[in-house]
């Protein structure tokens, strides 16, 4: 009888770390679980120029944004992705002045410091998008650019990103710093931040992002053990 004990046991025990070892292989990270995180311009990564750069703007010149997406998740599409670019400030004075559509939005323009201030001046703006905007769509390569732009600050934002990644609104001023040149860019050229989209076909587990399929393993380690008990009482009626 102790013999058929251990052995119980031992199923159960087999089961149980079955169970565990698939389910953590579930929560495994693998390199599609990465996102991609950039915020590129012509002069590398910066934030809006300040006072002293804004002194040297030629207010007569027009500028470009050249927005290049780079590959999404594998089955995506960077062509024909809507993309939209909208003024938000002029420059006046030596500062940056929201326009008038935007002047209820508690953003100032001259107060950021960080890649992290400008991305949440942009998603506060993004929130407030009016209907002005000049839309366009990317080409084969998923570049798209907007001319003939005049000296301030534009929105840049993703109207359909249907078959592509998700995409991060971004700030760019026309023109821009750049320290390599050390000369104010009119025509700058932004890679903006892109993360993958969660597939629509899989049931993922709320907050865990893993498949719910924790039901399979539970069931497999009772047929385990329901095996092993009727192994017993046949043993036992043997015996008697």
């Amino acid at each position: 009888m102790v013999k058929y004990k251990h052995i119980l046991t031992v199923v159960c025990a087999m089961a149980a770390l079955g169970t565990s070892t698939v389910y953590a292989a579930d929560t495994t990270i693998t390199d599609s679980d990465l996102v991609m995180d950039e915020m590129i311009g012509s002069a590398g990564e910066q934030v809006l120029p300040d006072s002293t750069e804004l002194e040297q703007v030629d207010k007569a010149r027009t500028g470009s944004i050249q927005v290049e997406l780079t590959d999404g998740k594998a089955g995506t599409e960077k062509s024909n992705i809507k993309i939209s670019c909208q003024k938000v400030a002029d420059i006046v004075q030596g500062e940056y002045v929201l326009i008038e559509e935007y002047e209820h939005v508690e953003v100032d323009l001259n107060a950021i410091e960080t890649s992290n201030d400008l991305k949440d001046a942009a998603e506060k703006l993004v929130a407030e998008s009016g209907n002005n905007a000049t839309m366009d769509m990317t080409d084969a390569s998923g570049i798209v650019t907007f001319n003939n732009l005049e000296v301030g600050v534009y929105l840049i934002y993703v109207e359909d990103s249907e078959t592509y990644d998700t995409v991060d609104p971004s700030l760019i001023a026309i023109p821009t710093w750049s320290d390599s040149d050390e000369d104010m860019l009119y025509d700058v050229v932004i890679t903006p931040k892109h993360t993958e989209k969660p597939d629509k076909e899989n049931n993922v587990a709320p907050q865990t992002n893993l498949e719910d399929s924790t039901w399979k393993y539970a069931g497999a380690a009772g047929i385990c053990v329901l095996g092993a008990v009727v192994c017993m009482i046949r043993m036992r009626k043997r015996k008697g």
